[in-house]
């Protein structure tokens, strides 16, 4: 990832699931009620989705730019970038 506020924010978003994550795992142990703890799973998700969106975006753009450089590439960053959303919107 080139730009170092998408990075930072990335990495911010990361901690934070990571942080929720941790919450959860205590909220289990404790036997909290699951609709509540479905709730925090829920927020993670989210996070895990902009997360997600966050780095497609960037790979999107950066093989842009590289097929732009180089056309005999074009096609295997195509389905590339096809695998990757496929794994994506399989979540």
């Amino acid at each position: 990832m080139e730009n170092q506020n998408k990075m930072t924010d990335l990495i911010n978003l990361l901690k934070t699931a990571r942080g929720q994550i941790d919450a959860i795992i205590e909220m289990v142990r404790d036997g909290k009620y699951c609709a509540d703890i479905l709730v925090q799973l829920s927020a993670v998700q989210g996070i895990i989705k902009k997360s997600t969106i966050t780095i497609l975006e960037n790979h999107i753009e950066k093989c842009i730019s590289e097929t732009m450089a180089d056309v005999k590439d074009r096609d295997n960053k195509i389905k590339e970038i096809i695998f990757v959303l496929k794994n994506f919107l399989k979540m």
